[in-house]
């Protein structure tokens, strides 16, 4: 959920079903809950024994982001198709309109992630997922005109923080076109992106 206590926002994931560090909580001490993201259960994106994995197309991860009366506001949906080497997010406004794609760019023929590197600190060594067309496919341009990029969520290399605290950092691109309600959402596109390659990493 993300809470807004009129300095800054804090961003709270819930673990499970119920967590026990909600429960003693007063609503008013933490601000007003801008909107949150929920999901039942579903498979992760590989099933298999020990390391021996293969990608899983069924009951994929996904994440619906609700205001703070409970209505559906957009959804990210984890995809399989025949690409599964190639990872990627399909994102849905308030009406279930399919809005945009989430994917990295590729190499090697469309068959694998391409990597990017050369950038000053987190973003030395990253893989940008790229907001694009859900038609075309094509990366829509960022909120942010001066930075010449994409809009795009970025997975920022975090050096021995990410070794020894399992730590992981996104930098987040809104496209220009996105309203508050797809801004949301694709907080949630981040933590699903997060959730679905980190929660079987132990």
């Amino acid at each position: 959920m993300l809470v807004d206590d009129n300095t800054c926002c804090n961003c709270v994931v819930q673990d499970g079903l119920t967590s026990p560090e909600f429960q003693s909580l007063d609503p008013n001490q933490i601000g007003n809950v801008e909107f949150y993201h929920e999901k039942l259960y579903t498979n992760g994106i590989n099933c298999g024994f020990g390391d021996k994995r293969c990608p899983c197309c069924c009951f994929l991860p996904y994440l619906e982001t609700m205001d703070p009366n409970g209505r559906k506001i957009g959804a990210s949906q984890y995809i399989c198709d025949a690409c599964l080497l190639v990872p990627k997010v399909d994102v849905f406004d308030e009406y279930d309109r399919h809005t945009y794609r989430v994917r990295p760019d590729t190499c090697v023929g469309g068959l694998c992630v391409q990597c990017r590197c050369g950038g000053e600190k987190g973003r030395c060594c990253r893989i940008p997922w790229k907001i694009r067309d859900p038609i075309t496919h094509e990366p829509v341009q960022s909120s942010h005109e001066s930075t010449g990029e994409d809009a795009q969520v970025t997975s920022l290399w975090t050096g021995l923080k990410r070794a020894c605290q399992k730590k992981n950092a996104y930098f987040l691109n809104f496209p220009e076109d996105a309203s508050s309600n797809l801004r949301a959402t694709l907080t949630g596109t981040a933590l699903l992106i997060d959730m679905s390659f980190s929660e079987d990493d132990n």
